[in-house]
């Protein structure tokens, strides 16, 4: 679904008809995953200090029907300029060629641009790929280590 492959009716439909026992079960899970989608509120008012100063791009694996419905309830999107969401380029992260996209469809500078991430395979690759990035942990101090970067 986050590569834009499929769509999340669909997926939702094959796991049901997959798994005739848990039909119920997963249209529990269809009707209230959106609700776990929940922004950190501190990091949204370093995001806005950062806006301030900095241009911001979003890289994100969302399926559609997900990014759709946060984009529309969250305000803090508005920062994000620019934006490479994984179902609408058909790239995830951590493949190599979604790096490769940002920095080259965005006339990015990979010494300029700071990576932040909560999975660190995704960290890593980026690192790899030659990106500053930061492995954000949601207990970490995130404007120091910004400063420290």
């Amino acid at each position: 679904m986050d590569r834009g492959t499929i769509e999340s009716d669909y997926a939702f439909e094959k796991f049901r008809n997959e798994n005739p026992k848990l039909k119920k079960e997963i249209t529990e899970i269809e009707n209230i995953w959106i609700d776990y989608l929940i922004p950190i509120e501190k990091n949204i008012k370093i995001l806005e200090k950062l806006d301030e100063k900095n241009e911001l791009l979003l890289l994100s694996n969302f399926h559609k029907k997900a990014f759709e419905i946060v984009e529309k309830k969250y305000e803090f999107f508005k920062v994000f300029k620019k934006r490479a969401i994984s179902c609408y380029i058909n790239k995830l992260k951590p493949d190599y060629e979604i790096y490769d996209y940002i920095i080259k469809n965005f006339d990015l500078n990979k010494e300029e641009t700071v990576f932040i991430d909560d999975t660190l395979k995704n960290v890593e690759a980026a690192l790899e790929y030659g990106i500053k990035s930061i492995h954000y942990k949601y207990d970490m101090n995130l404007e120091k280590e910004l400063e420290n970067i």
